[in-house]
């Protein structure tokens, strides 16, 4: 028993020397693994001389094992090379293919998503290669499981047999053809020399001088280089290549400073009593803390020679170091789940453990510009749109000091980028809004993979931008790199617009919600998209109306770095907050950038970088806003002509109306139209307040400089006195002109050049014209020239009944009956012998299919004989009697006959009643409207109708719910600024679940906006008297006591009836909006289907009907089916058979107009009152098929 207890002690003793040998053997080697210097049980191991001969055999046996271990690992390697060879070529044939650099996993690598190609392998060598087993007591050792320090994802080991990794969204350049990764059992002298440095130092000596060596593996010291030279031997001739094993070399525990794979940073401080100091930046081995030493070197040389040799030996351990944990990683994905900031996939996001160098001025009366600097460990995480600065501890007071609250920057306020190269700090400079730009200082390992992920996540936003939108200032090697995003924004509808705005607001801490925009294709033109800017969303009660400065500074912006768009409008946007910042150095927002924009303000850039930058721009519409307010010599509209004259840009179409143009703008246009590299084709400076002198300049310039690509053209509501020759002769050049608007400008056109135009828009209102010139129109009216015109504008020209008629039967007369005629606000009332031939002509159904008669004057007799003309009118399809002026109520007999255009009237499709607010409200015309409202319950051809700003407030909003439950023919409703109230916007939600056919109905924002202002008054109100009836309850008794009570708790409940409304009101504006979208996405789907299935060619011959409900029901049926499938109106009948104008001349309640106006000479107001239980009639008889191409259709349009 003794013998066998005596034995196994022998043996347990001979198991711990052996142990012992092999680490001391090998304890370089495991360095790397544990980051820290040999363990105690290392410095009582044996030395090599001291060992008995007859383990000497048994070690060189272990070793032989060792290294055919490691054989059979560098056979691993080159099999799961060649593999990936072979892959990589058939991905990629046109790649070359680098050996010894295998392209990386961006999403799995060890300190940065986006390592250098070929470096995937040496950064996770034991996911395909496994290491060798080694004995001994458990070491720490790499797990086949690592963190990266930018993704933080755990990395599975993968078998050799597997698909290699994907290859990477990011190119980075390729790293010079260097030494293979180190071998962990020799050692190399990259670097040595006397330095001065604090590492081990006390409280009464912080630094002391000693020789210094920077090895492949760490870096250590001695008091002399005696001593030095006496471990290395010959090997101390640095730099040279020189390598020895680990066993030979017995380096001294006390002499190891650090080793090189836990250095994070290495960079040269500023602030230090010396200025040739070296700042390490290392991870204690034991306690996992980071800590500094200081390297004190004697000249500049020397320094930068240490920098450089330390930094390139940390490059060789980089791919092995782990430096970020999965805590750190979980942190930052709770801190950027917050704002939705985390990247698609989560394995894009970039998390880096970096040194933050932040200085704080403190002047010393030696030197009043001194600085102090502060060190502190954070992480730097970049999402989508922001990057972001968090403590790597939590509870850091340091932290809180230095960074605050404001721990979020956007990626697009980083105004430069500055990594030297001389170290490891990379300095980020920041935009601030209303203040000095903001500087911060990183100093890491992996700076250049910080630089390169700040511009990939910049890049992914500005993809169309050519230049980057910072200044770069990085070695060559860098910037010669090809960024590619992490996403494709081609596959993206808006081409990453919405997200590059949303980071601009976040760089400018705004509300996105505050922002409306649509963006759609462009018609002509494959692929080529349109934005419109739209007015501001009022997302508080306290919003402005109008976009401040920076708002519109983000749209600019946006627009500059996102050059997809062919067409841009601002139209009704007030830009003249942009137009009065002046920039100054005190906002760094504000910074000029473009040479030609210098000394002038904000808007004036923006206009300039957008123009010369977007080379796809055609159209700019800035019409109506208030540019040119300043009272400058020029106003920010010069902008377009300085980038004009530069004859690199292809803008053609300017639209700058109701805007303020000076001289000096007139002349800068002028040169850039002249100079321009393309002809310009529409131009619009309609109320710009221009003299004739100007006007006629762009006469002639226009005729002069290619005027056969003119297509639109509109100098309205300018000098009156234009010149006729110069304008006659630029029509009879411009042989393309569609467009000419010359509204107030009392230039008479002549005959023969209106007749060999191709206008398809004339406005010549807004003058009085002469009975000539009325002949005149009549005359081009009846030439061919007259077939293209889509719309013509006589409006505010003191036409009378007679000019209507001679126009009307003109019209008749031509081809083009579908022009639409805009006769509104002129005098038709006030001529009383020539109204009867204006009714006759309607009467008649001759004259266009679309007529405006808006902003007329009409009493109350007048306007009740247009309506009875109108119901039997068969012609007008669209019909337009917005903001007309009614002096008094409308009587019962109008009420009623405006009943019967809405149910008798089979033709009209969109009707507008639009109001001018509390004006018609007043004058009874919304509670005409209202009272109507149920016979639109039997119209089945009605598709639009416009009722805003009528006041109809919450009745006539009942009365239209009830229309929606029964009508599925209306597809468009407008009834904001009516003042309808939260009731009313109930049962308008209550209507569209229970509609299927409403596609269209604009949100009514100016309702909401009214409804949510007063009740906020209410509730203001209830506070008030509330607390005066608190009071009254605290000093009196008795009777008053108990009634202000009463009093109170009635002021309560109102008060909390108000604050429920005021919170529920926009939900139920949204559950309709939300209904309407959906019927609107259904109506789309059934369309699509129905292209899907080809033309789709119809043929029915019903039977005649013979009743007015099977007609109606004929109709209803027909006019779904056309509407589900997207199948467009039937052309207007011209010819039936039945009663004529759909009239029952058989009623006692008609009086036929046809005779009181067939002479045109009688004029009589009205006709006999129409009782309530009356059903107008005149559908009854047979009606023809009428034949459409071989189809056939029982029309339900019969009159």
């Amino acid at each position: 028993m003794l013998e066998g207890t005596n034995s196994i002690r022998q043996n347990a003793q001979n198991q711990k020397h052996r142990t012992a040998t092999i680490l001391s053997t090998h304890s370089s080697a495991y360095s790397d693994y544990q980051g820290s210097p040999l363990p105690m049980y290392h410095q009582n191991a044996p030395q090599h001389h001291s060992r008995s001969s007859s383990r000497q055999g048994q070690i060189e046996q272990e070793q032989q094992a060792y290294q055919q271990q490691q054989a059979q690992q560098q056979a691993y390697r080159q099999q799961h090379q060649a593999y990936h060879q072979q892959q990589f070529q058939q991905q990629y044939p046109q790649t070359p293919f680098y050996p010894n650099r295998e392209r990386s996993n961006s999403s799995s690598t060890s300190n940065s998503a986006r390592s250098p190609p070929g470096a995937y392998h040496q950064q996770h060598p034991s996911e395909y290669f496994p290491s060798p087993s080694r004995p001994g007591p458990p070491i720490p050792v790499r797990s086949n499981t690592m963190t990266s320090n930018v993704s933080g994802r755990s990395v599975s080991g993968t078998p050799i047999d597997e698909a290699p990794p994907p290859v990477p969204v990011a190119v980075y350049p390729a790293p010079s053809p260097a030494q293979p990764p180190d071998d962990e059992n020799v050692i190399e002298i990259i670097y040595a020399g006397e330095l001065e440095h604090t590492h081990g130092g006390s409280f009464m000596k912080k630094s002391r001088k000693e020789y210094c060596v920077l090895t492949s593996q760490s870096l250590l010291c001695f008091k002399t280089m005696q001593k030095a030279a006496a471990v290395f031997d010959n090997l101390l001739v640095f730099g040279g290549g020189l390598r020895r094993p680990l066993s030979s070399t017995k380096i001294p525990p006390k002499s190891m400073m650090l080793t090189v794979d836990t250095i994070l940073a290495v960079h040269e401080p500023f602030s230090f009593s010396t200025a040739l100091a070296i700042r390490v930046d290392y991870t204690h081995p034991v306690t996992k803390q980071t800590s500094y030493i200081m390297l004190i070197t004697d000249s500049t040389n020397n320094q930068a020679r240490w920098l450089e040799a330390i930094r390139s030996v940390v490059k060789r351990h980089l791919p092995y170091m782990v430096v970020v944990s999965k805590h750190d990683r979980a942190a930052a994905v709770d801190r950027l789940r917050r704002h939705s900031d985390i990247p698609d996939p989560i394995d894009e996001m970039v998390v880096h453990k970096v040194i933050l160098n932040e200085r704080r001025i403190r002047p010393q009366p030696e030197s009043p510009n001194g600085f102090k600097e502060a060190f502190l460990v954070v992480l730097l995480v970049i999402g989508k749109t922001n990057f972001y600065i968090l403590p790597s501890a939590p509870n850091d007071d340091e932290y809180k000091r230095l960074i605050g609250d404001k721990d979020r920057f956007g990626l697009m306020a980083i105004h430069s980028i500055t990594l030297q190269g001389r170290d490891d700090t990379v300095q980020v400079s920041t935009r601030v809004r209303e203040g000095d730009n903001k500087t911060f200082l990183f100093a890491s390992s992996y700076c250049e993979n910080v630089v390169q992920d700040l511009r990939r996540a910049i890049n992914s936003l500005t993809q169309f931008y050519p230049e980057p939108p910072y200044d770069l200032d990085i070695p060559y090697s860098l910037r010669s790199v090809r960024i590619l995003p992490l996403i494709k924004i081609s596959k993206i509808e808006d081409r990453g617009f919405d997200k590059l705005l949303e980071a601009h607001c976040a760089a400018l801490s705004l509300d996105k919600r505050r922002f409306s925009f649509t963006i759609a294709p462009v018609m002509d033109v494959v692929g080529a998209r349109k934005i419109t800017v739209n007015p501001p969303n009022e997302i508080r009660e306290n919003s402005k109306v109008a976009y401040n400065k920076y708002e519109l500074l983000a749209i600019f912006r946006s627009l500059r770095h996102n050059l997809i768009f062919r067409e841009v409008s601002f139209a009704n946007t007030n830009l003249s907050e942009l137009e009065k910042w002046i920039p100054n150095g005190e906002d760094g927002w504000a910074a000029m950038e473009s040479h030609e924009a210098q000394n002038q303000n904000a808007l004036t850039n923006e206009l300039y970088e957008i123009i010369i930058n977007n080379k796809k721009l055609r159209r700019f519409d800035l019409s109506n806003c208030t540019i040119g307010t300043t009272g400058t010599l020029n106003s920010a509209l010069a902008a377009i002509g300085r980038a004009m004259q530069t004859g690199q840009i292809g803008l053609n179409s300017i639209f700058i109306g109701q805007n303020k143009l000076t001289e000096a703008d007139v002349d800068v246009l002028i040169a850039g139209i002249r100079a321009n590299r393309k002809a310009v084709k529409e131009l619009s400076v309609n109320d710009c307040d221009l003299k004739q002198p100007q006007i006629d300049r762009f006469l002639d310039t226009f005729s002069a400089r290619s005027p056969e690509h003119l297509n639109f053209f509109d100098i309205s509501n300018n000098d009156p006195c234009v010149n006729s020759d110069k304008l006659d002769l630029l029509l009879r050049k411009a042989n393309h002109l569609k467009t000419l608007r010359i509204r107030k400008c009392d230039v008479p056109i002549e005959p023969a050049t209106l007749f060999v135009t191709r206008l398809r828009n004339l406005d010549i209102g807004g003058v009085r014209l002469s009975d000539h010139y009325i002949s005149t129109l009549c005359s081009y009216i009846t030439t061919p020239a007259f077939n293209n015109l889509e719309s013509l504008s006589v409006d505010d020209c003191g036409l009378n009944g007679s000019h209507f008629q001679d126009i009307f039967q003109s019209i008749s007369q031509s081809r083009n009956r579908n022009v639409h005629l805009n006769v509104g606000a002129n005098p038709i009332c006030k001529e009383i012998g020539s109204l009867p031939k204006f009714y006759y002509s309607i009467l008649q159904s001759v004259g266009p299919s679309s007529l405006s008669l808006a902003r007329t004057e009409w009493d109350d007799p007048s306007l009740r004989e247009l309506l009875e003309c109108l119901r039997t009118n068969n012609i007008i399809r669209h019909l337009d009697l917005s903001y007309i002026q009614l002096p008094t109520s409308a009587s019962e007999d109008t009420i009623r006959m405006l009943a019967a255009l809405f149910e008798r009237n089979t033709v009209i499709e969109e009707l507008i009643l639009a109001g001018g607010g509390t004006l018609l409200g007043d004058a009874g015309f919304g509670k005409m409207i209202v009272q109507a409202f149920p016979s639109l319950t039997s119209n089945y051809t009605l598709r639009k109708l416009d009722v805003r700003g009528n006041l109809i407030g919450d009745v006539g909003a009942f009365q239209l719910s009830e229309v929606l439950k029964e009508n599925r023919i209306l597809k468009c409703l407008e009834v904001d600024e009516n003042k309808i109230t939260m009731e009313g916007f109930k049962f308008f939600a209550d209507a569209m679940s229970k509609n299927s056919t409403l596609t269209h109905f604009s949100k009514p924002t100016q309702d909401l906006k009214f409804q949510l202002e007063f009740l906020q008054e209410e509730i203001t109100k209830t506070y008030q008297a509330e607390a005066e009836l608190k009071w009254v309850l605290a000093n009196s008794g008795g009777v008053n006591t108990r009634k202000a009570k009463a009093d109170l708790d009635i002021q309560i409940k109102g008060r909390r009836a108000a604050e429920m409304t005021r919170a529920c009101i926009g939900g139920v504006v949204d559950e309709t909006m939300k209904l309407v979208e959906r019927n609107r996405l259904i109506f789309e789907e059934v369309e699509l289907r129905s292209r899907a299935m080809g033309n789709l060619n119809i043929n029915t011959n019903p039977e005649p009907s013979r009743s007015r409900q099977n007609t109606m029901a004929s109709s209803h049926s027909r006019n779904s089916w056309d509407q589900n499938l997207g199948i467009p109106n039937s052309p207007t009948l011209t010819s039936v058979s039945g009663a004529s104008g759909g009239a029952d001349t058989t009623s006692p309640y008609y009086d036929s107009p046809s005779a009181q106006y067939q002479n045109g000479s009688q004029y009589q107001h009205g006709s006999q009152a129409m009782p309530d239980d009356h059903r107008p009639s005149g559908m009854d008889g047979d009606i023809e098929p009428l034949s459409l191409g071989g189809s056939y259709y029982q029309s339900p349009n019969a009159l």
